[in-house]
């Protein structure tokens, strides 16, 4: 490989920078933008409409602020020129706050929901009792052929490792009975049996 090919010193290229371009959606609106900026600055210049961004920041709400800060607001107001804005006394504003559902109406469409929602635990009863049905059988096998090996190690020639073998038919098995009547247990406890 040459050095050639890698040539720190050079400058990226420059890409010229696309001209902007209106999404087709909002086409119409910005048209009208347009025209409403057109027809704003034949009537009055930008500082004007600057002017009258800030008057309106300016003026507080009528019974959004303590009557002590709106007194303050009013006179800020008037101190700038601006005309005053009514008091509490003047005129009382009503704000209306939506709310959302009361909790007995929540409750009742949980429960609602809740019948509505298929029961599965049926399913998955008659799954387990089905599964403690083959294990708790299989591990009683299990248990008798660990200790009819544990009891023919006596005659054969390798006892020791028979004995291990079917001690571990036998731990199987109990572990497979233990996991069958806990199956059950659990089914039968779930189901308010027990």
């Amino acid at each position: 490989m040459s050095d050639q090919g890698f040539d720190f010193q050079r400058k990226p290229d420059r890409r010229e920078k696309p001209s902007f371009e209106i999404p087709p959606w909002e086409r119409q609106a910005f048209e009208e933008l347009q025209k409403r900026r057109g027809e704003g600055a034949e009537e009055a210049p930008a500082q004007d409409e600057d002017q009258s961004l800030k008057k309106e920041e300016i003026q507080p709400v009528p019974g959004s602020m303590p009557v002590e800060v709106e007194q303050g607001a009013t006179d800020l107001a008037a101190s700038a020129g601006h005309e005053p804005v009514p008091t509490q006394d003047q005129a009382p504003v009503v704000t209306e706050v939506k709310k959302g559902p009361s909790e007995a109406q929540l409750l009742e469409l949980l429960a609602g929901l809740a019948e509505e929602e298929p029961n599965l635990s049926k399913h998955f009863a008659s799954i387990s009792l089905a599964v403690a049905m083959v294990l708790g059988p299989f591990g009683l096998v299990l248990i008798v052929w660990g200790m009819a090996a544990v009891a023919k190690a006596e005659a054969a020639s390798s006892a020791a490792l028979i004995r291990t073998a079917g001690a571990g038919l036998v731990v199987f098995g109990a572990a497979f009975v233990a996991g069958a009547f806990w199956t059950v247990y659990r089914v039968m406890k779930q189901r308010g049996v027990l």
